[in-house]
């Protein structure tokens, strides 16, 4: 520890922040489940990202990707098939 060069008591370590008082954190961050970035563990609303993180419902993972990426597949299928069935017929 660093001592004070004036009355000679030791000084807080500078590893600790001003919001790190004692080990004991007043503004602990997480990650946003949208976009990662870290945001107060407070927030309702991710200041990045503007997702609402009240809506326990929103925050599992969409499943719009996975149900667009199946509709493609399905649909260059459907394409295959379509194509394989022209050419049996000529």
């Amino acid at each position: 520890m660093e001592k004070c060069p004036f009355c000679g008591k030791s000084l807080p370590d500078k590893t600790n922040s001003k919001n790190n008082i004692k080990g004991i954190n007043k503004n602990p961050l997480k990650k946003c489940p949208f976009c990662a970035e870290k945001i107060k563990a407070e927030a309702i609303v991710c200041k990045h990202c503007g997702r609402d993180l009240t809506n326990k419902a929103t925050i599992k993972t969409e499943w719009h990707l996975p149900y667009r990426s199946f509709m493609t597949i399905l649909g260059i299928l459907c394409l295959i098939i379509f194509y394989i069935n022209i050419l049996k017929s000529c």
